[in-house]
């Protein structure tokens, strides 16, 4: 197996990214979250919204299980055991 800078890369991330999942692991999220920069990710991630509606734009409301109709505006069926 030849081997390239690339693979080698790619091997150091892997690495990388299991150490600090197994860090995250071992001692929580606190020493992360205890940084500057953590707590302004943190309060990014919290305060986060989405952007507002067009003009006449409506939010879609959930149907109850099995309200959709289907084909040709029959309610399916659910297959006989």
């Amino acid at each position: 197996m030849k081997v390239t800078p690339a693979k080698v890369v790619l091997v150091a991330l892997a690495a990388g990214g299991l150490g600090l999942l197994a860090g995250l692991m071992v001692t929580g999220g606190g020493p992360i979250w205890g940084t500057d920069t953590g707590q302004r990710l943190l309060n990014d991630a919290l305060t986060a919204s989405a952007p507002p509606l067009p003009d006449g734009g409506r939010v879609a409301r959930r149907a109850a299980a099995g309200a959709a109709p289907g084909h040709a505006g029959r309610r399916p069926r659910a297959p006989a055991p």
